[in-house]
């Protein structure tokens, strides 16, 4: 038998695999792959995460799981991790700090 199709556009949700260790959407674990890969490369290159649900120590655990040593990248100074539990301008200091940081 079959399987039913999908609508064109529509994500099967993950049952297995990375996205499902880490709870999270595919997209959270392709930006967190980028943000490894621009650390571990040369030349080294500094990244910013920006989360709205998980801070720092959280983030890190989780990636953990998938094989990503985030904390190890906060560690050298090549990585941010920026939480803004409600978005607007009064969260905005700790981005700006990040982003001078960087030279951004």
């Amino acid at each position: 038998m079959r399987s039913p199709r999908r609508a064109p556009g529509s994500v099967k949700s993950p049952s297995s695999g990375p996205c499902a260790r880490l709870d999270r959407p595919r997209e959270v674990v392709l930006g967190l792959s980028f943000l490894e890969a621009g650390a571990t490369a040369l030349p080294r290159e500094p990244g910013l995460y920006v989360g709205l649900r998980d801070g720092p120590a959280n983030l890190c655990r989780k990636a953990e799981r998938i094989g990503i040593d985030l904390a190890a990248r906060v560690r050298d100074g090549l990585l941010d991790i920026v939480l803004l539990a409600s978005p607007g301008l009064a969260r905005a200091e700790p981005l700006q700090a990040s982003r001078h940081r960087f030279g951004l």
